[in-house]
């Protein structure tokens, strides 16, 4: 068992010095079953004993999951300076704001002959210069190339040339096109002298999937032991705050367009349905969601538990019952569903979450539009690791409060 697993650690060791640890596919994956094969196997556990086995899998991969999602946690985000267009580069700075992998310190403009000047400062709300060097002075670790205006390939030349005695690395950005595709599924390859990327399907693989569901109804378990004592004691805050039930159930889409009852704690009124209709007008959904920032139908104790979130705590039972997802897209309500558009009715192709890119990034202060894109997002770009990440910052977007009422 010691020779095994000494072994299985001196090649993930050699991998790691090579490409990184944990950067590496399956390298903390590889060591980590090694060692725990050489455990069993001292067990007397043989190969043909197939429960193990899928279990030592599913551990060691949870395990790699964790540690490479801990490792990018501890990071400090990626200082960027955008290089292109003026226009595409706030564009561009603009769309990056929320991400907390990547800082963006500075921008480098290239100049347009056959545009009018314009102050950049009125174009672009960062550092700006027209010479590439900037960014060596910014600090920056990457030049992102950005296409678009009067960029071409002279452009990245002068680039490299003027950056060569410099620290700072040079990526050039694909056009819009990868925008909602994840790294994972994007490969490089080359066809003479011209790159090209390959994007892989956006279907999770079969053993993603098995995982996440089996990992969804693990953790929900456990949090729903956690939650119990809370849960009994909020049910009773309600109650006692207003009249009516303390739980709230309504039918709720899940995937493949299957409808299912969702578990809430009750914040709003009893009548809340009946009310709807006289305050349509003050409606701020800008789309097919209704909502109000100050909504009348909203109970003393339902507007905390909004901020909060704790209503939704009981959606653990149907995260536990298979209906929902730790995390996913929002679950959308019937009539919603009926006013999708086929885009927008791709949202339905995985089970609705918990938690989500929704909630992380602002929650009610989206718009429909934003809403939906974040959505489509993670539902063509599934994996355990962005699972866990978003897991990991609900937690700040549920302590900020921001976006939720």
């Amino acid at each position: 068992m010691v020779l095994t697993a000494a072994i299985g650690v001196v090649a993930a060791a050699r991998a790691s010095a090579r490409r990184g640890w944990l950067d590496a596919p399956g390298t903390g994956r590889a060591a980590l079953t090694v060692l725990l094969s050489g455990v069993l196997t001292s067990w007397g556990m043989g190969s043909t004993e197939v429960g193990p086995v899928l279990g030592l899998v599913a551990v060691t991969t949870a395990t790699s999951v964790l540690l490479r999602g801990l490792v990018r946690l501890g990071r400090p985000p990626l200082r960027v300076v955008l290089a292109g267009d003026a226009a595409v580069v706030a564009r561009t700075a603009l769309g990056w704001r929320m991400r907390g992998d990547v800082e963006v310190v500075g921008a480098v403009i290239v100049p347009d002959e056959d545009r009018e000047p314009r102050a950049l400062d009125t174009i672009v709300p960062l550092p700006v210069s027209t010479d590439p060097w900037a960014a060596a002075a910014w600090r920056a670790d990457t030049v992102v190339l950005l296409p678009g205006g009067a960029v071409g390939p002279q452009t990245l030349e002068r680039l490299c040339w003027r950056l060569e005695s410099s620290t700072v690395r040079i990526a050039v950005a694909w056009d819009g096109l990868l925008d909602a595709v994840g790294r994972h599924r994007v490969r490089t390859g080359w066809s003479g002298n011209s790159p090209f990327a390959v994007v892989d399907r956006s279907r999770a693989p079969l053993a993603v999937r098995g995982l996440k569901a089996a990992l969804d109804r693990l953790a929900g378990l456990a949090l729903l032991g956690l939650a119990a004592p809370v849960l009994a004691l909020l049910a009773l805050v309600v109650r006692l705050d207003s009249p009516g039930p303390a739980f709230f159930r309504q039918v709720r889409v899940g995937r493949h367009g299957r409808p299912f009852t969702m578990y809430k704690l009750r914040t709003m009124t009893t009548d809340a349905e009946v009310v709807r209709a006289s305050i349509a007008h003050a409606d701020q959904g800008a789309g097919v969601l209704f909502k109000i920032h100050h909504d009348p139908r909203v109970t003393r104790a339902g507007r905390v538990l909004r901020r909060t979130s704790l209503d939704e705590l009981p959606q653990l039972l149907n995260v536990l019952r298979g209906e929902m997802s730790l995390v996913g897209p929002r679950p959308a309500l019937p009539d919603e569903v009926a006013a999708y558009d086929d885009r927008t009715r791709r949202r339905l192709a995985v089970r609705p979450g918990l938690t989500g890119l929704w909630q992380v990034s602002g929650r009610s202060d989206l718009g429909w539009e934003e809403s939906v894109g974040l959505d489509l997002s993670y539902t063509d770009n599934v994996t355990l690791g962005r699972d866990l990440g978003i897991c990991l910052r609900t937690v700040r977007a549920v302590t900020s409060r921001r976006g939720a009422y």
